[in-house]
């Protein structure tokens, strides 16, 4: 289950509530709110939503702020997300994008801690990890981790939150979290 957030800056609020209501014709449960409508879906394909609402944004001369999901807890990173809506421009992003839009926010602790949870990585296994140039053969010998072990909790990592510290956008944020508490 993931929730696709929009947040729509009009006075039209209504009218295009109704318009992606009566568009998005999948399988969701709208969550109403006065200041952003909450689609609660299990559709896995996020570029038909992401065109859908793109589209709308330009037809209608709106602005439309979008956001979807990606870790396994998607209710706890909807109440981190929905405290940055009014530091967000229009567009659809991810968490990966709204955290490097807004690296100096003020809980990076509860961001950090979303975005480990559950995959038994620590703060301390990211910083030796990026301290060795991401190079699993080399961190893991200096850490004592076997390589496979090393493999299976990055592989962890990617699967609950969506973040892959094998690529590097990836690891600068969570380093970027975790160093500048």
């Amino acid at each position: 289950m993931s929730y696709t957030i929009v947040k729509i800056k009009s006075s039209y609020n209504d009218t295009v509530t109704l318009l992606l209501k009566e568009l998005i014709s999948f399988n969701i449960e709208v969550i109403d709110n006065p200041n952003y409508l909450i689609f609660k879906h299990n559709y896995n394909n996020v570029d038909d939503i992401k065109s859908l609402i793109l589209s709308l944004s330009s037809e209608q001369m709106i602005d439309i702020f979008c956001y979807e999901t990606i870790t396994i807890y998607p209710d706890e990173e909807l109440n981190l997300v929905i405290n940055l809506f009014n530091s967000i421009n229009n567009g659809f992003y991810t968490l990966k994008e709204i955290i490097l839009n807004n690296i100096n926010i003020i809980n990076k602790k509860s961001f950090i801690d979303l975005i480990l949870k559950g995959s038994g990585i620590t703060k301390d296994f990211i910083e030796e990890y990026i301290k060795y140039d991401l190079n699993i053969s080399k961190a893991s010998k200096e850490m004592y981790i076997h390589r496979n072990t090393m493999i299976y909790k990055l592989d962890k990592l990617k699967e609950v939150s969506g973040f892959d510290l094998r690529c590097f956008k990836d690891a600068y944020i969570l380093y970027s979290l975790i160093i500048n508490k």
